[in-house]
């Protein structure tokens, strides 16, 4: 939670925010296809060492924020990824072992 609000009050701060945007079909917004490229997009961040986060908090504001970003009404923006060096601690996130989680034939 801490780090959620951290970013909330330094989005100004962030050297790149990335909006993904996908397209209407039929006047619905065809955005569930995006959502594999969007993980990929956070997993090469992490590999080389950048902070990114999946953020749609921009969705609020989406009609304004749109046109800005040259997005026409069927082109909307689905989600915003704010990237750049992170700050505190970070690595590898902890994992526990697989033989402390994997059960056959029983539950915990």
């Amino acid at each position: 939670m801490r780090a959620a609000i951290h970013l909330a009050e330094h989005m100004s701060e962030v050297p790149v925010q990335l909006f993904v945007a996908g397209w209407k079909r039929r006047g619905v917004p065809q955005l569930q296809a995006l959502f594999p490229a969007i993980q990929n997009i956070l997993l090469a961040c992490r590999a080389v060492g950048l902070g990114a986060s999946l953020t749609t908090l921009h969705m609020r504001f989406a009609d304004e924020i749109d046109p800005r970003l040259g997005l026409s009404s069927d082109t909307p923006s689905c989600a915003m990824l704010p990237i750049g060096w992170p700050v505190g601690r970070y690595g590898r996130p902890p994992r526990r072992s697989v033989d402390e989680v994997l059960y056959f034939n029983r539950v915990g």
